[in-house]
């Protein structure tokens, strides 16, 4: 049942639709003794639907208790009392009726629909200067109930009112009525697109409106409440992003590749999602956003406790002269090194991780660890449960870079499991006082594995933050950092022994986008440096000793399974029968699964309730299917950079959207890989592209199927590349040959 204004014979009148037929009720305007139920069939008359009414819970027993029509003396009543609430607005009307009428009519010419849609607040704030304050505004917003009431007790029994066993009306709000008309809007712009008609019917704010939409469902996806409005249309785009990226740049919004895969993947909290939005949509600065994301406001008083720690009364141990060795420009460290005693043929070094468990359940949890599953901050880490580490533009709305870095120290965007400000700040082992997980070992002779000698919750004196190249001359110029040098080395070449693959020498490629279509790249050797080859053996000793650790002491805990020849993990809980669990623990400010298992030793090693193994599966499924995703993330924007270089220096010089022209092109060398679905693997030059794989999509029919065999050296051109499919398109050359295209 909708309730409005509508014109009748020249009159002003109060009505209301039902079962698609309008009833009206005495003019406004005239002898109000006079009125009573009219029924229009057809009316040709606009009708101006009022804001939602809400009744009372005493007019709705009123309703529910009149089965029949109500006597002639009750509705003769009900019919004073509203006339007299509506001689206020009449004598007001009277005076601004050309007024109010221009208005109307303005509104009825300006909409070619049968029936004009205002809400009941339109009315009055748009067309009658009446505040919600004034007092005609309060009579008239009266009045309408009184009306509502009366058309309920008149009208209801002679259209089924016995079968339904509670009465439901409404009326469009002003909100809803807004909603409706976008929708319609909307509906056919989205129709132009999918028929490839690229003319935009809306207007600036509309436009803005469908923009913010657009994004929401690529975020949210399903989860959207706009997915079923918005994505059912059809494009010739294969993937969602892609056709989002089309619609939006239709719509004046350019997003790239790489910024359409994060927003994908969802690594922003939802309360900024807003704020993001209007940060791509140029509606807000994005130092706005990024300040929100790194506000440590709410954790000060955590901060205060790890400065205030009193290393004299606390029961944990404390470490001094310790130091962090990362990469340049690293602000979410989390494991440090110290070394605690050196002899000739010993040493004892304590590696240190951050106490992220301690921050969750003692500080968050409030020493309850069901409080602590149900803080917002660990159900956004086991929503995310990975960190982002990708490539972007400096220009991008995306590319964060923390005030206190060099503008050129990092090339990567963090996109952390963690806010910022725990990840990189209060929960970051930067120098001075932290709180870490302590792993002591002691180094004996370069054929056996260290002894573990403890672990324990500590307090450390970070007294150095320092890059795998600063660190180098550490162990080139200091004895006992060298002699730990060789003790890494002897448990680096144990493990390739037995089967582990070898990352020693290996160079890595790295993507510096300088703007959306263009980027250089860099080769890091950091592998090959002693420092790297300490922190990573130091990793990998922690991740098998404490997995025996826990199996000793039957702690359950998160394992990951890698099998090399799927290139998979399997995610499972490990147990005491789980054969030589390897636990990942190093990065729980990073990893999710990482944080688990730190949160499990800690809960033991300070005799708290651990948790369940049934609780730690509930997470299995979820941490492997987005560390997978995360990780498909991260290699398709480093191939969308390598073939935006490839295309810059390789390819044709021309738009993306253009395949071979006139121009002349470099010839690349490679070796065929494996063919995989629907492409070959070309793997190029180690000297120069650190054997980086591309995807090409006609290679195995250029040679003839049979004959594209793993291992055979060619040399190519690139006609074209598939920028939604991250393939190319090549041309097979002769070496030596003049490589002019076609």
């Amino acid at each position: 049942m909708q309730f409005g204004l509508l014109f009748y014979q020249t009159a002003l009148w109060l009505g209301f639709h039902i079962d698609g037929k309008t009833f009206t009720i005495a003019p406004m305007l005239e002898d109000q003794a006079n009125f009573k139920l009219i029924e229009i069939p057809n009316p040709s008359s606009r009708f101006i639907m009022l804001e939602e009414v809400q009744l009372s819970p005493n007019d709705l027993k009123i309703i529910s208790n009149n089965n029949n029509s109500i006597t002639p003396s009750s509705s003769e009543q009900q019919q004073q009392k509203f006339e007299i609430l509506l001689q206020h607005f009449n004598e007001y009307y009277k005076q601004h009726e050309q007024e109010f009428m221009n208005c109307l009519i303005d509104i009825w010419e300006q909409d070619h629909c049968s029936n004009t849609t205002l809400s009941f607040s339109e009315i009055l704030h748009k067309f009658l200067p009446l505040s919600p304050h004034n007092e005609h505004y309060s009579e008239l917003d009266k009045a309408i109930r009184k009306f509502v009431l009366y058309c309920c007790i008149n009208s209801l029994s002679n259209y089924e009112k016995i079968k339904h066993k509670e009465i439901t009306f409404r009326l469009v709000s002003a909100d809803e009525l807004l909603e409706n008309r976008l929708k319609m809007k909307f509906k056919h712009q989205m129709e132009l697109f999918s028929k490839e008609v690229f003319h935009v019917e809306l207007n600036d704010e509309e436009s803005i409106i469908l923009k913010t939409r657009l994004l929401d469902c690529l975020i949210f996806q399903s989860h959207s409440i706009y997915w079923n409005d918005i994505c059912k249309y059809p494009s010739k785009a294969k993937s969602l992003e892609a056709r989002i990226r089309k619609w939006l740049d239709l719509l004046g919004t350019k997003l790239s590749f790489p910024e359409a895969l994060i927003l994908k993947s969802n690594v922003f909290p939802k309360h900024l999602v807003p704020t993001l939005i209007k940060c791509i949509l140029n509606q807000i600065d994005k130092k706005v956003l990024h300040t929100m994301m790194e506000d440590q406001s709410q954790f000060l008083e955590y901060k205060d406790l790890v400065k205030n720690w009193d290393i004299n009364t606390s029961s944990w141990k404390f470490y001094d002269n310790v130091i962090t060795i990362d990469s340049e420009g690293t602000m979410d460290i989390d494991d440090a090194i110290s070394i605690e005693s050196y002899e000739t043929n010993s040493m004892r070094v304590a590696i240190h991780i951050t106490n992220v468990a301690h921050f969750f359940y003692s500080y968050l949890g409030n020493n309850s660890l069901q409080d602590m599953l149900k803080d917002p901050i660990f159900k956004e880490a086991a929503r995310k449960v990975t960190s982002y580490y990708d490539s972007l533009p400096r220009s991008s709305v995306l590319f964060r870079n923390p005030d206190e870095l060099d503008q050129d120290a990092r090339h990567l965007t963090v996109f952390p499991m963690l806010y910022p400000s725990l990840s990189e700040n209060i929960l970051s082992l930067k120098t001075g006082k932290r709180l870490t997980m302590t792993y002591e070992f002691e180094f004996n002779d370069f054929d056996s594995q260290p002894k573990l000698l403890g672990i324990y919750p500590s307090c450390v004196n970070i007294i150095e933050n320092t890059t795998y190249e600063q660190a180098e001359a550490l162990f080139e110029k200091d004895e006992k950092w060298n002699k730990l040098f060789s003790y890494c080395r002897a448990l680096y070449e144990r493990r390739i022994q037995n089967g582990a693959p070898s990352f020693e020498n290996r160079k890595c490629l790295t993507p510096e986008p300088s703007n959306n279509t263009t980027a250089r790249l860099s080769i890091s050797e950091r592998r090959g440096l002693k420092s790297s080859l300490v922190i990573s053996e130091s990793a990998v000793l922690i991740g098998s000793i404490v997995g025996e650790y826990f199996k000793a002491h039957n702690i359950p805990g998160i394992t990951r399974n890698f099998d090399s020849r799927k290139k998979i993990s399997l995610t499972s809980v490990c147990n005491k029968d789980t054969p030589s669990p390897y636990l990942q623990q190093t990065s729980p400010v990073r990893r999710f699964i990482d944080l688990l298992n730190q949160l499990q030793l800690y809960l033991f090693l300070t005799q708290q309730t651990m948790l369940s193994v049934k609780q730690l599966e509930e997470h299995c499924d979820r941490i492997e299917s987005e560390s997978t995703k995360a990780q498909e993330v991260e290699d398709h924007i480093i191939m969308y950079w390598f073939l935006c270089y490839l295309w810059e220096h390789y390819g044709p010089s021309s738009s993306k959207s253009s395949t071979v022209d006139e121009r002349n092109c470099k010839a690349l060398k490679g070796t065929v890989g494996r063919f995989v679905s629907a492409f070959t693997k070309i793997i190029l030059n180690d000297e120069q592209f650190c054997s980086f794989s591309i995807h090409c999509a006609n290679l195995h029919y250029l040679l003839g199927g049979k004959y594209c065999v793993e291992g055979l050296p060619i040399n190519f051109v690139i006609e074209s590349i598939d920028w939604e499919l991250l393939t190319v398109s090549i041309r097979v050359v002769e070496e030596g040959e003049q490589h002019e295209q076609l």
